[in-house]
């Protein structure tokens, strides 16, 4: 789990399909990792995730947050395959949508705080 300290963020990931359709993982620190075990800060039950799949990670207030992956399996923002190069990060906009296996997530801002 991530022991980073808190940020304010208005973002979230919102799982828009997959196992844990419906969930909501507000960004509150500067990394969370994603991935099916639960030493990742999101936890999902995807079955072609990694431990660690990928991170989505805290930049600055007005570009928020950036995504990066370890994993072989692939990642997808807008249906274009994340760059594997761990010194690659892909900024996120608002709206992007993140697939991992059968799971899309959609990067968005949190409607109710």
């Amino acid at each position: 789990m991530s022991d980073q300290k808190s940020k304010t963020s208005d973002f979230a990931l919102r799982v828009e399909a997959g196992v844990d359709r419906g969930k909501v993982f507000p960004l509150l620190t500067e990394r969370m990792a994603v991935g099916r075990s639960n030493v990742a800060d999101i936890e999902i039950h995807e079955v072609f995730a990694a431990r660690r799949h990928f991170e989505i990670i805290w930049v600055e207030e007005t570009r928020p947050h950036g995504i990066r992956t370890w994993s072989i399996n692939a990642v997808f923002i807008n249906g274009v395959e994340l760059d594997r190069n761990a010194d690659s990060l892909k900024m996120l906009k608002e709206g992007d949508l993140i697939l991992l296996g059968d799971t899309v997530f959609v990067y968005d801002r949190l409607t109710d705080k």
